[in-house]
């Protein structure tokens, strides 16, 4: 088969796609979703790691946490892609980049650009006939609620965005205290780390390989410290000890 179809990043984060262990055809198709699509960088202990666009800034031992691999198969993965020319690192003494060989052959918007102005310009006189029937419908459907004193579940409070539903999700999952609700925290997190947009979505599975880590030390009897209180944890990058970095 010839072209291409879009995937939404949200898919990659559905329990369908993170259940089971990944297959290494889902793990390609991962590692591509997991790239940045425009140029960002990251923050390792400190240390500012720039990314350009087709980059992954995420760690073996970060991968094999979420393909459900051991890190010597990651590797072994990772080195096969290698030699196909799918893929190239670059290793520092902070951490590893790797970067999609053709990552424009599978992103490239301009391709979709093209394809979607020769589907649809043949429909778009009948899309227009078809709104106006739509909005005039509507309208009359909001009179008709009107008139019977019904309410408009038109009018909604606005959604949050992409970043912001996964602090969110990450703020109440974790278990220490201190919380000062969403807008408080939301904000202070955006002030304070001028790379939220790249982090954010860090926090959860930090939260996440956190809790398992400390649940694992009290089983083998050993002492577990009290979680610091939420606004220290996020003040001082304390997701980033989950994600030590694989040289």
């Amino acid at each position: 088969m010839e072209g291409w179809f879009r995937i939404h990043r949200k898919l990659l984060e559905h329990p369908l796609w993170l259940r089971k262990p990944f297959t290494p055809g889902q793990a390609w198709v991962d590692l591509i979703g997991l790239a940045t699509y425009k140029p960002t960088y990251i923050d390792i202990r400190g240390n500012q790691i720039d990314l350009n666009r087709g980059d992954v800034g995420w760690s073996i031992r970060r991968l094999a946490r979420r393909w459900k691999w051991s890190r010597n198969k990651v590797t072994r993965f990772l080195k096969w892609l290698e030699s196909e020319h799918q893929i190239e690192t670059q290793k520092t003494h902070i951490s590893a980049v790797i970067t999609i060989s053709n990552y424009e052959r599978y992103q490239n918007t301009d391709h979709q650009t093209d394809h979607r102005r020769a589907t649809e310009g043949p429909q778009k006189g009948h899309r227009r006939i078809t709104n106006k029937k739509e909005k005039k419908e509507k309208k009359e459907k909001k009179e008709e609620e009107y008139m019977s004193g019904k309410p408009d579940d038109s009018i909604s409070e606005p959604r949050w965005s992409e970043e912001e539903e996964a602090f969110e999700k990450a703020r109440k999952l974790y278990p220490g205290k201190g919380k000062r609700g969403h807008d408080t925290e939301w904000a202070n997190f955006r002030k304070k780390h001028p790379d939220w947009k790249a982090v954010v979505v860090d926090l959860e599975p930090a939260i996440q390989i956190q809790i398992i880590e400390r649940e694992k030390q009290s089983e083998r009897g050993e002492f577990v410290p009290p979680w610091k209180n939420f606004p220290t944890w996020i003040n001082q990058r304390w997701w980033e000890q989950a994600y030590e970095a694989e040289i």
